[in-house]
């Protein structure tokens, strides 16, 4: 019979596209191609000399959408969701380095040189970075223009690979990282962006529809 859509690729875009096309569209015929012997893509379970690992992504941001997608597969009793308050590290100059958590361990931890430091400050507040090019940004090209070549290799590069197991070089910063690529666009750098966008959150707190109660709750930065 006459498909009404093929969907290349079983990795978990695909798999979410051929899902959520058959929860909008229950009437439609829908084909999931995969050149592999196996779906899922880049994300597996490796059990092998007694242990059992992970490869791919080691993470995932919760956004509301994601977390109701993965109760409608059926995974509302499988989701984890790491302590806010526990320490990320990085392994970097020979030893493993906690990833600041706050304006004042930003400020005062070793993570970033001081060069470093005041190089993404002035960066996120638009006063050292250059100017927003017309093509399309990959992540590496966008935190390296706003916040410098030292934070994107010790705090984002690790972050996006974790995530995404991408190289972020390669990536959309639009499409991977549009929360944060639409910051500034919206208030001319990263630090005015997120206070614009505070104002509009306070200003549409009351016309936001009520929350599936499936979904747990999200406290604080996590992953």
């Amino acid at each position: 019979g006459t498909l009404d859509v093929v969907v290349v690729g079983s990795g978990v875009s695909g798999l979410c596209a051929a899902f959520g096309t058959l929860r909008d569209n229950p009437s439609v015929t829908v084909a999931v191609t995969e050149a592999g012997d196996r779906v899922g893509g880049i994300v597996t379970s490796v059990n092998r000399n007694g242990r059992l690992w992970e490869e791919g992504p080691n993470s995932f941001q919760p956004s509301d959408e994601f977390l109701t997608t993965a109760c409608d597969v059926g995974l509302e009793e499988d989701i984890i969701l790491a302590d806010p308050k526990s320490y990320r590290y990085v392994w970097w100059g020979g030893r493993l380095r906690p990833l600041p958590m706050s304006p004042s361990s930003a400020i005062f931890g070793d993570f970033l040189s001081f060069r470093g430091k005041l190089r993404a400050l002035l960066g996120a507040f638009g006063l050292a970075k250059a100017p927003m090019p017309q093509h399309e940004e990959s992540i590496k090209d966008f935190v390296t223009r706003n916040l410098g070549e030292e934070a994107y290799e010790r705090l984002v590069d690790p972050f996006i690979s974790g995530v995404y197991a991408g190289d972020p070089a390669q990536l959309s910063a639009e499409a991977a990282i549009g929360r944060v690529h639409t910051l500034e666009k919206t208030g001319g750098s990263l630090m005015a962006g997120v206070r614009q966008l505070s104002r509009e959150k306070k200003a549409n707190a009351q016309e936001k529809p009520p929350r599936d109660p499936r979904l747990p709750d999200v406290k604080g930065q996590t992953v």
